[in-house]
């Protein structure tokens, strides 16, 4: 929003598309794009995506909350030797783990998506010592996002 924005205020300057282009380092028929949806539909047509844009949704909540059960549990809860999740190590553990456990989009998350899924969805930063720890047959969103007790590290 903030580059369309950018956009619209270069050209009520009186630039050109090719000297916004240039500046804003983009494409010159981003530019027209965008003011073509100003033109057609005002500042918030310009200024927002349509509907359906961008990319679907695949991890969901039930895989989240998988993610998190795993997170509030210790290590060596699972035969490792470590006493805290570091994010590389969570991240490898769900990814061993999720084709058996009928979570085959895991298998090629990435170590910030799950540093994501933590910190934006349950408001937690790796790696963490543990207070409480669920049981890992919960699917509970509620009981995952509010009976871990964290201790944050970070």
């Amino acid at each position: 929003m903030y580059r369309r924005a950018k956009i619209l205020l270069m050209k009520s300057e009186g630039k050109s598309n090719n000297a916004i282009a240039v500046k804003l380092d983009i494409s010159v028929d981003a530019v027209r794009l965008c003011l073509n949806k100003f033109s057609e539909g005002g500042i918030h047509a310009a200024l927002k995506n349509a509907p359906g844009r961008g990319r679907k949704t695949e991890i969901f909540d039930d895989t989240k909350t998988w993610i998190v059960n795993i997170a509030c549990q210790k290590p060596s809860d699972f035969g490792l030797s470590a006493e805290l999740w570091y994010p590389t190590s969570l991240t490898n553990y769900i990814r061993a783990n999720a084709k058996k456990e009928g979570y085959s989009r895991l298998e090629t998350v990435s170590v910030s998506k799950v540093r994501t899924i933590l910190r934006n969805c349950y408001k937690i930063n790796l790696h963490f010592d543990l207070s409480f720890r669920p049981s890992a047959s919960s699917k509970n969103l509620d009981v995952a996002r509010y009976a871990c007790d964290f201790s944050i590290c970070i």
